[in-house]
């Protein structure tokens, strides 16, 4: 990537972590880069007035910027995963959806990478510099198209490098087993998060014991989403004495 696309400024990145949906905090971090040179600071301001305005003209000045310096702004990503899987908000990705089944497509055949090496070039991206919301769908299937895996070694991978304004982590399609609990209570980025979404995974053998062995660990979750399906009459009750955020849904 050229220099004059990696221009810093700690106290301004510093603001936006402290409240990541603080736009005007992006607004004064788009100026700097524009003084800079750097061209996100251009991607920033178009993306934040057509926000504010809804207006399509500025929509399409912000994909035009985006469309300038696209290898700047997805580097190797645009060459692994759908553009799709990415949410853009004032010039960074906000939220991403990751899974086997956006990988792209070469010569007929998908992109031969893992879900655990598209997870590792998001978060060394700058772009995800101050992501928020992942969304991690199944990382395999087998010939049957069924998932296969339980996103542990994605969760560690996350765990290593995940930026401080993650809010938001969504698994789906995978089981969640006491290993996978035990992952998650442990990572770094747990206590940055307010919402954890499982309701789309099943609970595997012995997972509903870790949940409450580790329920100290997600106590302090706004959200907690898991399935309502297989639990046993009194499981519900018990989580939610353990889980103040605890919410069961019927998918």
């Amino acid at each position: 990537m050229d220099a004059v696309f990696q221009s810093r400024n700690p106290a301004l990145e510093e603001a936006i972590v402290r409240d990541p949906d603080d736009l005007a905090s992006y607004a004064v971090y788009g100026d700097w880069l524009g003084e800079q040179g750097d061209p996100r600071g251009e991607l920033i301001a178009t993306q934040l007035a057509a926000a504010a305005t809804d207006d399509a003209e500025m929509r399409r000045a912000a994909l035009r910027v985006f469309a300038r310096h696209r290898e700047a702004f997805l580097g190797e990503l645009a060459d692994t995963i759908a553009a799709e899987a990415f949410t853009w908000r004032a010039g960074f990705i906000q939220r991403a959806k990751l899974s086997h089944d956006a990988l792209l497509f070469v010569s007929g055949v998908r992109v031969p990478v893992t879900l655990v090496e598209v997870v590792a070039k998001l978060l060394a991206h700058p772009s995800a510099r101050f992501l928020t919301e992942l969304e991690l769908g199944p990382a395999d299937r087998d010939r049957w198209r069924r998932p296969l895996g339980t996103h542990r070694a994605a969760i560690k991978r996350i765990s290593a490098v995940a930026p401080p304004t993650l809010r938001r982590l969504a698994l789906a399609d995978s089981t969640i087993t006491p290993a996978l609990v035990e992952v998650l209570a442990r990572t770094r980025f747990l206590a940055h998060l307010h919402d954890l979404d499982l309701a789309r995974c099943q609970l595997g053998g012995g997972a509903l014991r870790a949940l409450l062995e580790h329920a100290d660990h997600f106590a302090h979750l706004a959200r907690f989403a898991l399935s309502a399906s297989h639990l046993g009459p009194a499981a519900p009750a018990r989580l939610a004495n353990a889980l103040p955020g605890l919410v069961l849904e019927k998918l």
